[in-house]
């Protein structure tokens, strides 16, 4: 395997987006999943107790999207995955957006979950033919960091903006991040020629 720094590896076509995308994943699931029983009280009115465990359902969406993702590989491609996350994620969040009645809610924090289930693991499983195998081991370890970098930075950064400006912000900031992260990965299919 091929060792490089991470400004060598910004240097290789794709490697930008694919690292932002990332990013961007980690911050829509760590904000998903702290922020959801804040705006199940504060906008939706739930009380503490039912918002909680209407919170949970993004796990329990994740949970068994990432169980269902395992089977559905042996039938679609990493890119296909990927792009049926995303889409599921983004009709999820549509729907914690809109002021429909709160049974809704719970469908869309399930579907948010169901649809980030297989993000991550198909970008990871992805890497070594998008980039090469000489490349891989150098370049998970570096979206690995940028994960972990998203996960940590983007949830406090929500909240601070949801306090100062409102709570309603919640399902903004995951289209925004969700459709970020979705233009960053057709953009870096296309810059490695996929």
């Amino acid at each position: 395997p091929e060792h490089r720094t991470i400004s060598e590896l910004l240097k290789v076509p794709g490697v930008p987006e694919v690292m932002l995308c990332f990013a961007f994943y980690s911050g829509v699931e760590g904000i998903a999943g702290m922020w959801a029983a804040s705006y199940c009280t504060l906008t939706r009115g739930l009380d503490a107790m039912t918002a909680a465990s209407w919170a949970s359902l993004f796990y329990v969406g994740i949970t068994v999207g990432r169980f269902f993702s395992g089977f559905l590989t042996l039938r679609f491609s990493d890119d296909a995955m990927v792009r049926l996350g995303e889409g599921t994620a983004i009709v999820g969040i549509i729907l914690l957006l809109l002021p429909l009645h709160n049974l809704f809610l719970c469908v869309g924090l399930i579907l948010t979950g169901l649809g980030c289930a297989p993000i991550y693991p198909s970008l990871l499983h992805a890497t070594p033919q998008r980039f090469g195998k000489s490349l891989s081991q150098s370049l998970m370890g570096t979206q690995m960091a940028i994960s972990y970098l998203g996960s940590t930075t983007m949830p406090p950064v929500s909240g601070f903006l949801s306090e100062k400006i409102s709570m309603g912000l919640y399902p903004v900031l995951l289209l925004v991040f969700t459709l970020c992260m979705t233009i960053l990965t057709e953009k870096g299919r296309h810059c490695t020629g996929e």
